[in-house]
């Protein structure tokens, strides 16, 4: 059983806790009373037991009503006298930010003096050890809460101030109460396929694409959950884009960034090209013989107070280059108009472990009007989804990377299914799985309503394309990453109408109208394969939507024969504007995460990412005896509580559920 603490953020400590903060500003003032204050937030914590020799505070969001927890708190006082009597803290479980005696009272703590001035604390008895405390997270609904506390809650001292005792809005701690209700009444998801609906295909009975998982069978199998970073509040404009062209036979063994200030000791720096690890996957193939773009929107903010710089360090052994052009196109964020364009260094490039920087003048470039013109348009607003995400502790990582697996330098990935169908999906690198967080709960405006009949189906909006298919080419993580999932989010914040969109033509099949409308799985699969036909993984795949953006099948159509190709000039710039959300972290791979169905309140999770309207991507078998296929009844509903977990192979994208009254095995379309 785990137990939960509230300790400061981002603090981690074995088996005791040790509290660093600082007064607010004042704390020197002489006085002749105490004066109690809040001198810091604090995140919650729990206690990892479940194995004894690796026991640690892990820091957590989320967690279900009735657990036990342990609190860590820490305040200042702010006068000279340390006072002469004890006190009491009393800690509240609050609905909102504002924390009141009238709030839910988990403790009333009391401490003797003195209370020397300066930083104090304490934290729940027993001191020397984690232990138990006699404290428990009130039985509520599932939802978003605070925490909060009263110093000398009943006031015993005589203070300087005796109003500013109360945890402050800005210093409460928000959690989440996970949502565990039993899906007693049954229920299924729907999943769509990247193989078409041709009558020849063998892997579903009734030729539309699609077919239904019960929840047991999710939980039974271990099914994975991917997402990504994303909103569809406001249409994005990009605001700042770097356009450049590199001559080199080999772009694997070009490491090119984008950056500002110093480039020892840059401002803001972003990668070009997609990663795995400190693995360039770009492929063992020449760039292209066209210009390249890149959205550095995000340095808007910064880009008039420093010079703008595009590096590029070669790999050992690797050849010299040439940088052929480097502009930085400035855009108006709210009409996209242009307004100017700067023109960079361009020139060779050392070979051989060298990294060799260009600089484009963007210091003072701009004035006071353009640079309003350019900062780029919030894409939050009220009722974004909020993704409450965490890294998992080492012993659950351990146990979710042998349920997923873990890339096997080597191995084939890439299989044929019923003789005809590709599959493709690879599993996260060791490096890849150490940046990968972990969603534990999603916080919204509106929660989903438990206990009642529910049922979503995002493949029949306007947003969601036509079933597609991926012929002989190995893309299934991009089919479901970029032609479903990028496309549906993008239609939505566009306000695009696909449900129209006609699909036929030569085999695999082509989307034939709204093709500048539909996401181009290439864009994403080209950038991310290593240069072969041999698979990819959905992270990076969300990663380079978050990073570069995506182009539309006009713009780059797909080809089953075509693995290696990289992007016109065109489609780069395009994929500036259908970008996944460009949050703030940007340097790293953060831009998604996963979970993995194990249980109800697993399913309750994704249930609710799909009523806040998300869809997902999963993985399944679809080769062998085992296939997730072979188990599908006559309906396409697969109902199976005692598979065994697979090997994933194939990338799917989970478009909606149905469950209680709405779920019926027998006619799962109605």
């Amino acid at each position: 059983m785990r137990k939960i603490g509230l300790f400061l953020t981002g603090w981690v400590a074995l088996g005791f806790v040790l509290l660093l903060s600082s007064c607010p500003p004042g704390s020197g003032v002489t006085v002749t009373d105490p004066d109690l204050y809040p001198s810091s937030m604090f995140a919650p914590c729990y206690y990892n037991t479940d194995v004894p020799e690796n026991q640690y505070w892990e820091e957590s969001h989320s967690f279900v009503a009735g657990e036990e927890i342990r609190l860590a708190y820490n305040y200042c006082n702010l006068g000279m006298d340390p006072g002469n009597r004890n006190f009491s803290i009393k800690f509240y479980f609050s609905i909102d930010k504002v924390i009141t005696g009238s709030d839910t009272l988990l403790t009333n703590e009391y401490y003797t003096y003195p209370l020397d001035p300066g930083l104090n604390g304490g934290y729940m008895t027993p001191q020397s050890s984690p232990g138990h405390s006699d404290m428990v997270i009130p039985s509520v609904a599932p939802g978003n809460y605070y925490i909060g506390y009263i110093l000398d809650s009943e006031n015993y001292l005589t203070e300087l101030d005796e109003d500013n005792n109360t945890t402050p809005p800005e210093m409460v701690c928000q959690i989440t109460v996970k949502d565990t209700t039993a899906n007693s009444g049954g229920g299924a998801v729907k999943i769509v396929n990247s193989w078409g609906t041709s009558p020849s295909s063998t892997w579903e009975n009734i030729h539309d694409g699609h077919y239904w998982v019960t929840y047991s069978t999710l939980k039974a199998l271990k099914m994975p959950v991917y997402y990504y970073h994303n909103d569809t509040t406001a249409e994005y404009k990009p605001t700042v884009i770097v356009v450049f062209r590199v001559t080199h036979t080999v772009r694997n063994a070009c490491l090119i960034k984008i950056g500002l200030g110093d480039p020892a000791n840059p401002v803001m720096v972003k990668e070009f090209q997609a990663r795995s690890g400190s693995t360039i996957i770009s492929g063992a193939h020449p760039f292209p013989n066209n210009n390249m773009a890149l959205d550095i929107s995000e340095f808007a903010q910064s880009i008039n107070s420093y010079n703008l710089f595009l590096s590029v360090t070669t790999a050992s052994g690797a050849a010299a280059g040439t940088i052929n052009l480097y502009e930085v196109r400035y855009y108006n964020g709210i009409t996209g108009a242009s307004i100017t364009t700067i023109t960079g260094g361009t020139g060779a490039f050392a070979g051989n472990d060298r990294t060799t920087n260009f600089t484009a003048a963007t210091t003072d470039v701009l004035t006071v009007g353009q640079m309003a013109e350019i900062l780029p348009t919030l894409r939050a607003a009220p009722g974004q989804v909020s993704f409450i995400e965490e890294f998992p502790d080492p012993y659950e990582l351990q146990e979710d990377m042998e349920i997923i697996g873990v890339y096997e330098p080597g191995k084939n990935y890439n299989q044929i299914a019923y003789g005809q169908f590709g599959t493709g999906f690879i599993p996260p690198t060791l490096d890849e799985w150490k940046e990968m967080r972990k969603l534990r709960a999603v916080q919204a405006d509106t929660s989903r309503a438990t206990g009642l009949d529910q049922k979503i189906d995002h493949s029949v909006t306007q947003y969601f394309p036509p079933i597609g298919h991926q012929g002989d080419e190995n893309s299934c993580t991009c089919f479901a990453v970029g032609y479903y999932t990028h496309t549906f989010m993008t239609a939505k914040e566009f306000n695009w109408d696909l449900s129209t969109t006609t699909y036929g033509g030569t085999y695999p099949g082509a989307p034939q109208s709204n093709t500048d409308k539909i996401m181009s799985p290439d864009f994403i699969y080209h950038q991310i394969n290593g240069g072969v036909d041999k698979g990819s993984n959905s992270g990076i795949a969300f990663s380079l939507l978050t990073r570069m953006g995506c182009a539309s099948w006009a713009e780059m159509p797909y080809d089953q024969d075509d693995h290696t190709s990289w992007p016109s000039e065109a489609a780069f710039i395009e994929a500036t504007e259908y970008r996944g959300r460009n949050i703030n972290r940007y340097f790293d791979y953060l831009h998604n995460g996963y979970f993995i169905i194990r249980d109800d309140s697993d399913i309750n999770l994704l249930k609710q990412l799909l009523l806040d309207g998300y869809v997902v991507v999963t993985a399944i078998q679809a080769t062998g005896v085992d296939s997730l296929f072979e188990y599908l009844d006559d309906n396409d509903v697969a109902d199976e509580s005692s598979m065994p977990v697979p090997d994933f192979n194939h990338a799917q994208t989970i478009v909606g559920f149905k469950d209680r009254d709405s779920w019926h095995k027998d006619a799962p379309d109605d």
